[in-house]
């Protein structure tokens, strides 16, 4: 059984957790979350999301993959993401050296929280979780369905249409530019890390090394961060500028 350590993503839903785990699962020191960008929306997809049902409650135990040790003693990590709930769960593990929290932090002005709010929804309720060889669905599934008050085999892509614009109308949350806290956590401020080498800045504040040639894939695939300003999904045009203004 391989001993790691845990370096733990949060952020607000937008706040691309995905993105940064998946990069740093790329070092060599690293397990191989074996990540991905969907071609439509940019979401990223990957392994790191085991962690995302400590949110909503699930022990730590229940969600730690049983193939890995935890334990201080070892230079692997494993990379996790999630929205902050439940952190305090893990006050005693990040006490030990056996966990590291990094909050992508999205309440400074500065951060465009319409742009995270367009991410958040087109990257969650436009992208296909498609049959994978770990979750062997029995057709590929969008996410939005479990929103709409109909059993699965009815809905329909106009319901779908109507279901996104409905929330995309929705007023701006005071979640999308809130601030998570925890204690010994270590806090990266949103717009800090996404530009150019960025991630020097998260090895730094991580006390790891990369080398150049890792940063400069960062670099090259930043753009692919963001999700478009326009998308074609269910033959309906999605376009950032029929919802917000900046």
């Amino acid at each position: 059984m391989l001993k790691t350590k845990l370096i733990l993503v949060v952020g607000v839903p937008g706040a691309r957790m995905d993105f940064v785990a998946g990069w740093l699962s790329l070092l060599p020191n690293f397990v191989n979350m074996n990540w991905g960008l969907d071609p439509i929306t940019h979401q990223s997809y990957g392994d790191m999301r085991f962690a995302k049902m400590l949110d909503y409650g699930e022990s730590f135990d229940d969600v730690w993959p049983s193939q890995f040790q935890l334990s201080a003693d070892t230079n692997l990590y494993i990379t996790g993401t999630g929205h902050g709930g439940n952190l305090n769960k893990l006050q005693d593990k990040m006490a030990a050296g056996l966990v590291k929290t990094v909050i992508i932090n999205t309440s400074s002005p500065a951060t465009n929280v319409k742009k995270i709010k367009w991410e958040f929804v087109t990257k969650t309720y436009l992208s296909q979780n498609k049959v994978s060889y770990h979750q062997a669905f029995r057709k590929n599934i969008w996410m939005v369905d479990g929103l709409i008050d109909k059993i699965p085999k009815d809905i329909t892509d106009k319901d779908r249409i109507s279901k996104v614009d409905e929330i995309l109308k929705n007023p701006i949350g005071d979640a999308v530019a809130s601030q998570i806290y925890c204690p010994g956590a270590i806090n990266i401020d949103y717009n800090l890390l996404f530009q150019s080498n960025g991630t020097q800045h998260l090895c730094d504040q991580l006390a790891i090394a990369a080398d150049a040639p890792y940063h400069q894939h960062w670099n090259y695939l930043l753009p692919l961060a963001e999700s478009p300003n326009e998308l074609n999904v269910w033959g309906h045009l999605w376009r950032y500028n029929d919802y917000f203004t900046d």
